[in-house]
């Protein structure tokens, strides 16, 4: 008999291109690599090799955290921006169309 398993979740498939590695995080580590490589090349002669290595890798982690991270359905940049934008937000007021409770009379009976 002929079975297929089918993941029961579809917002959690994982479609496979190279060694477990999706086609996003494959693009990522290519880019991440060919532009650590290509900094660490152009600047070992002026700064040194660690040094050259140390400034590549701000630029190179949000690359990578583009292509692996995933919290909450969001990718990181979606994740700075929802964030950066929830920190600067102002805050929400509510104001009640109800009157206080000290201008209601009682009522006479």
């Amino acid at each position: 008999m002929l079975s297929v398993d089918i993941n029961r979740n579809i917002e959690e498939y994982h479609d496979n291109l190279f060694m477990g590695l999706s086609l996003k995080q494959c693009v990522s580590v290519v880019v991440s690599a060919v532009i650590c490589v290509g900094s660490v090349v152009l600047l070992q002669d002026k700064i040194g090799l660690t040094a050259s290595c140390y400034l590549s890798m701000p630029v190179v982690a949000p690359i990578c955290l583009n292509g692996f991270y995933n919290k909450n359905g969001m990718n990181f940049t979606e994740y700075v921006k929802r964030t950066c934008k929830g920190l600067i937000q102002k805050p929400l007021l509510y104001q009640s169309e109800e009157r206080p409770v000290e201008d209601v009379k009682p009522s006479d009976k």
